[in-house]
């Protein structure tokens, strides 16, 4: 079993041994979690491409939340995440893991170094109170279409894939 999706999947401020992967990789040993909190759609897709399709697993779990979906608008400003939209699309990043883990942590401890002062700064930032009290109705409506069609169009190419090796893609949307 692998499965993707957001702070849910990870198990967020859940016991590591409590949370609902960790539950069924108690009765399924060969149980991969690759949730991660605060991600949408398309990270999901690109975790999915490099990480699940060359295990090819009997079953893939793919969670999504209203949350998930909600960042798409972000997701879709960055052209590399696009990309993975593309059949087929992939980075290798599964072969240089080792590097990648490098670069986190040192990515990390420059963002922790960094990020103190602005952390206190962000919810004083008018913008941010806007998108927190949802002022701007006009683009809502055009987001929620693009949203749905961007989530339509991964999880056909997820299901399309899983398929492919004769597994089975189960959705779920909490």
């Amino acid at each position: 079993i692998a499965a993707v999706g957001d702070s849910f999947i990870q198990g967020l401020c859940v016991k590591p041994e409590k949370n609902a992967i960790a539950l069924l990789r108690n009765r399924y040993r060969k149980t991969l979690n690759l949730g991660m909190g605060g991600i949408g759609p398309l990270v999901q897709l690109a975790i999915f491409r490099e990480y699940v399709e060359p295990l090819k697993p009997k079953v893939v779990l793919w969670a999504y939340t209203a949350r998930t979906l909600d960042r798409v608008s972000g997701e879709a400003g960055n052209p590399i995440l696009l990309n993975y939209l593309k059949r087929g699309y992939k980075q290798g990043l599964w072969s240089i893991q080792r590097e990648l883990d490098d670069m986190l942590l040192r990515w990390i401890e420059g963002q922790v170094k960094s990020r103190i002062v602005e952390r206190w700064l962000r919810p004083l930032v008018l913008t941010g109170v806007r998108q927190k009290i949802d002022l701007v109705f006009s683009k809502r409506q055009h987001e929620v279409k693009q949203k749905n069609e961007i989530l339509n169009e991964i999880l056909t190419m997820a299901k399309a894939a899983v398929d492919s090796w004769g597994g089975k893609l189960y959705f779920l949307y909490l």
